[in-house]
């Protein structure tokens, strides 16, 4: 028999529906292990976005003294500007920041104290990279280097705090997918091999009329990578929906990001191959 493409796919679906039952239940199950997957995946592809925001939301505020003259401050805030073009420095006078205060805290507490206490300032926006707790030190040390700055400040706990949830959602969510991936893996394998046992006969008979073992070995293989892609494909509706679903009941302003679902139809289709290598090696004697 001849090694072709099309002899392999269609002999593999043929045999996909002879053995209906098996293949019913090895899709439902890889939908569940690569659904499983794909959501923590996107759980933490998500959340890490939602926690960059926050970082990018953090800002370093440098308090300008007040013994520096009004028309100086302008100038001040290009001097910090200079240490790095990535900065975004946006100057703050006494008024603004008296005003952000009583909008935030009390409105009529400047009636009061009839004199404004604030100082202006500056408010730096750092790139994502600089905004980690062991680095961030030295551009505070360096910003509060310069002539005309009385203090700098940041908020430090909750930039531990995201940076450590971080790390541990890569660490769980890495743990948990690999163990759905291993799990669709044993699922395919499993299928296989009760494929190989149910139609060893024919399998047999297939190989005295002329099917060679690398023959028979692709039937399988393309049938663990048709199953894959199925439960893959069915897996990214579903992941789709839940997402959509969950959209519903959020802000406006909160967006459930999928990049590249159809990747999950891949990955499917790689760990239906994985399975059936290993049950093919392991089960088909020809």
């Amino acid at each position: 028999m001849r090694l072709s493409l099309g002899f392999i796919i269609r002999e593999s679906v043929d045999g996909l529906r002879r053995g209906v039952f098996h293949s019913y239940i090895t899709i439902a199950a890889m939908i569940i292990a690569v659904t499983m997957a794909g959501i923590f995946i996107y759980s933490i592809y998500n959340l890490h976005k939602a926690a960059e925001g926050l970082l990018s939301s953090l800002q370093v505020q440098a308090f300008i003294s007040m013994s520096v003259p009004e028309q100086n401050h302008t100038k001040l805030a290009e001097r910090v500007q200079q240490f790095d073009p990535r900065w975004t420095v946006e100057y703050i006078t006494r008024d603004e920041a008296a005003a952000e205060f009583a909008q935030e805290f009390d409105p009529e507490l400047f009636n009061i104290l009839k004199v404004n206490p604030l100082p202006a300032s500056l408010r730096i926006n750092l790139p994502a990279e600089m905004m980690q707790p062991d680095s961030i030190s030295k551009v505070i040390d360096r910003i509060s280097a310069v002539s005309g700055i009385d203090d700098v400040i940041y908020d430090h706990e909750l930039l531990v705090l995201l940076h450590a949830g971080m790390n541990k959602l890569t660490i769980w969510g890495g743990i948990i997918a690999a163990i759905t991936i291993f799990i669709a893996i044993g699922i395919t394998f499993n299928a296989i091999r009760l494929k190989i046992h149910a139609q060893q006969d024919a399998m047999n008979l297939m190989s005295l009329l002329g099917a060679s073992p690398a023959l028979l070995h692709a039937l399988y293989l393309c049938q663990g990578a048709i199953l894959g892609i199925a439960g893959g494909l069915i897996s990214a509706g579903i992941i789709i929906a839940i997402a959509g679903a969950i959209s519903l009941r959020l802000t406006s302003d909160i967006v459930i990001a999928l990049p590249h679902i159809y990747l999950l139809a891949i990955i499917g289709g790689i760990l239906g191959i994985i399975g059936s290598l290993l049950a093919v090696r392991r089960y088909l004697a020809v």
